[in-house]
């Protein structure tokens, strides 16, 4: 079998059990924001979800120190 047929299957295949896996979830599984959706809307959830994420993201990227601790925003004065 040609490589790129075998890139395709596994493709495919992938996929194929990823949908699996995702009916078999979504059957079982309630949503996790599903309060937070009956409490503030579609939009509502979305906004806090994404806000949420980025205030993880600036925290777990802003620059360190060696010693490991957070760099402050802006240079002390002297």
């Amino acid at each position: 079998m040609p490589r790129w047929a075998r890139i395709i299957l596994a493709l495919v295949l992938f996929v194929g059990i990823m949908l699996a896996v995702r009916a078999v979830l979504y059957a079982t599984v309630p949503t996790f924001n599903g309060w937070l959706t009956g409490t503030f809307g579609d939009a509502g959830s979305l906004l806090l979800i994404v806000g949420f994420f980025a205030l993880c993201g600036i925290y777990g990227l802003w620059p360190r120190d060696a010693a490991g601790r957070m760099r402050p925003p802006l240079p002390r004065r002297r």
